[in-house]
């Protein structure tokens, strides 16, 4: 069992978790990848913005180095190494969630924040492809339907909405896997398969930042990058669709704001979500690099160039002790 695995199992371990981290913290930054947060209101769930302040003080009280995402870029390319542990938090989608209730967390403990947009999106004011699947298994009149998609059929129950919100992620997963023409034809269809007719506009619950808001806190030092323009799985698509999405969601985001960040985030994220080819495209669209979903931390010394495109993201968790390791290196990412 690894030290971190114990650490976790000892009682009390929440008044000794400080101590343990800064005596053992290795060098390096961990880049946190965050996407919703709670706001009643509007009824989006994401994550609570009381765990989110008990770990931002977390962070401030044991002198983590908060960096902005350009920040590190420049540090990399430099070759300035990191003396300590740092942090850089990533928000992905840019729902208005993030405007009305993340980025005042983030200002209040003046911790730099990068928010990837998807660029059409915003744009069109559209739904993200998943919202419009959970959107329509929420609010279908159904007791029971039938989806096929890619050769697999889903027999519904549509009962409680914990259950719906479970099929809906069980399809927008299958989503993903489907050539993208198929997947764009299954979410635009599937109001009227479940007896929904969805507005053309997402309502407050799946709605994302526009332009104006998007400006308004880069003026507040968020900072903004590309995250493709519809949000595609770039491997499902062709090279003329990749390349579309990459550079057409940068070019995008250099006219709408003052200094977009030169980064871009892969959807999804996953192994299998981008290619050789996807990483190509962003480096030849002139970006530093783009960060994924390959858990794992940036060494204290920096990645080289072509690793630069591939930078390791660790998933927020709320869980005090668990992120304290996270952040000084000590937990196990692989």
């Amino acid at each position: 069992m690894s030290v971190a695995r114990s650490i976790l199992r000892v009682p009390g371990i929440s008044t000794a978790m400080a101590g343990v981290a800064r005596l053992a913290a290795r060098p390096g930054a961990t880049i946190f990848m965050l996407h919703r947060f709670e706001d009643t209101a509007r009824g989006s769930q994401g994550d609570d913005p009381v765990a989110l302040r008990r770990i931002l003080a977390m962070l401030r009280r044991q002198h983590i180095e908060l960096l902005a995402l350009p920040e590190l870029m420049r540090r990399m390319a430099e070759q300035q190494p990191l003396t300590r542990p740092a942090v850089v938090i990533t928000i992905d989608d840019g729902y208005r969630d993030f405007a009305t209730v993340g980025a005042p967390i983030f200002a209040e403990f003046d911790c730099p924040v990068t928010v990837f947009v998807t660029t059409e999106i915003v744009a069109r004011r559209a739904w993200f492809w998943w919202d419009r699947i959970e959107a329509a298994l929420l609010r279908s009149p159904r007791r029971s339907a039938v989806l096929t998609l890619g050769g697999k059929t889903w027999s519904l129950q549509l009962t409680d909405p914990a259950s719906r919100r479970r099929d809906a992620e069980a399809i927008a997963e299958a989503c993903k896997w489907v050539p993208d023409a198929e997947r764009r034809a299954f979410t635009e269809q599937i109001g009227a398969a479940l007896d929904v007719e969805l507005p053309a506009t997402p309502d407050a619950m799946y709605e994302v930042m526009d332009w104006d808001e998007i400006r308004r806190l880069e003026q507040q030092g968020v900072g903004f990058g590309p995250h493709s323009r519809t949000h595609p799985i770039l491997s499902q698509v062709d090279d003329a669709a990749a390349q579309d999405e990459i550079g057409g969601s940068w070019s995008t985001l250099r006219r709408e704001c003052r200094s977009p960040v030169p980064v871009f985030c892969y959807p999804n994220g996953t192994a299998a979500s981008f290619t050789d080819r996807d990483a190509a495209l962003v480096r030849a669209a002139g970006m530093q690099g783009a960060v994924t979903y390959l858990r794992g931390r940036v060494p204290a010394h920096g990645v080289p160039l072509d690793q630069r495109f591939r930078l390791p993201r660790v998933e927020w968790n709320a869980d005090l002790e668990r992120a304290t390791l996270v952040v000084s290196g000590l937990f196990p990412l692989g």
